[in-house]
Formats: structure tokens, C-alpha cells, sequence
């Protein structure tokens, strides 16, 4: 979500969590203040954001992103499968965490031993 109407969605995001405050979003989106700093920057919403509030405050997907009421009046907390695909997201969205920070972990080992074995060849 980028430009014009990003004033307006990020007034209905914060109508929909009942945040008065970028820190109080940041709460209700379960993610660091700077994320909602940076989000604000670059005047481009994450899509994970209106499916999480979607869910979490039951409100329409369509109203968060376009500002008009779902054509079936349906939100996604009232869709099974939509909360179940959800919750797959979220749990594969921290193994991916989990293996980004591993990588990082591995990533310091292997030069700390590239440069040990450079030290032993001199």
C-alpha cells in the first residue's frame, strides 16, 4: 500500500486496533516500534499487517486496504481456513527467523575459522 491512500489506510489500521500512538500499533501488531517508523517512511504498509488485524480485531480485509465494507460483510476471523493458513504463516514465519539467525550464527563461525586457518598458513 503505497502513496496517496496510505494516509487513509493507516487511519482505518489505527481505528481497527484502537491505537492512539505509532508505539501503541506497534504493540498491537506484535512488532518493533521502527517497523511502524520505517513503514511510515517508506509510506508502504506490509501485507502480513491487514491480515493480522483482519484476524486479531475481526474486521473486513477489504475495508482495511480499500476503505469499503467487504461485498459479503465476511472477515477473515469468520473463515476457518483463513485463520488456520494464519497461524501456518506465523509459525513459518519464525522457522524462517529461527534459520536467518542460525545462518547469521554460522555465517561468524565460518570466518572465525577462515581467519584461524589464514593465521596458521602464515
Amino acid at each position: 500500500m503505497k502513496g496517496a491512500s496510505y494516509s487513509g489506510t493507516i487511519d482505518r489500521i489505527m481505528s481497527a486496533t484502537k491505537s492512539k500512538t505509532e508505539t501503541d500499533l506497534a504493540r498491537a501488531l506484535e512488532v518493533k516500534p521502527q517497523s511502524v517508523s520505517q513503514a511510515k517512511k517508506k509510506g508502504s504498509i506490509p501485507a502480513q499487517w491487514f491480515v493480522c488485524i483482519a484476524l486479531k480485531y475481526g474486521v473486513s480485509l477489504d475495508w482495511l486496504v480499500s476503505g469499503r465494507e467487504a461485498v459479503h460483510g465476511a472477515n477473515l476471523a469468520s473463515c476457518p481456513r483463513c485463520v488456520e493458513l494464519y497461524e501456518k504463516l506465523v509459525s513459518v514465519q519464525e522457522r524462517e527467523n529461527s534459520i536467518l539467525k542460525e545462518n547469521g550464527e554460522l555465517k561468524a563461525v565460518s570466518i572465525g575459522l577462515r581467519t584461524e586457518i589464514n593465521e596458521l598458513k602464515k
